[in-house]
């Protein structure tokens, strides 16, 4: 028995959106923690790109860590996809 599937990935994945919208992927919020707050606001922007760079430039401490979204948010993404 086939049945359709669908895939979930977190928000600081490298992917281009028209391949996010064509392909019916589902995003699921992450927080980054432990960053500056230049870093950290342009992350929020969505800037993900200006996160890699800081990973790639600096050795940060405390590591820049991350936390799951909560579970209202995962079950939001799901309940979308689902339906």
């Amino acid at each position: 028995m086939s049945r359709p599937v669908r895939i979930v990935i977190d928000e600081t994945a490298r992917i281009n959106r028209m391949a996010l919208e064509q392909l019916g992927i589902g995003i699921l919020p992450i927080h980054i923690t432990n960053l500056p707050s230049e870093v950290e606001a342009e992350v929020a922007a969505g800037n993900y790109e200006r996160l890699y760079e800081f990973l790639r430039q600096h050795q940060h401490r405390p590591f820049p860590g991350t936390q799951a979204g909560s579970v209202w948010e995962a079950r939001q993404v799901f309940e979308e996809l689902i339906s």
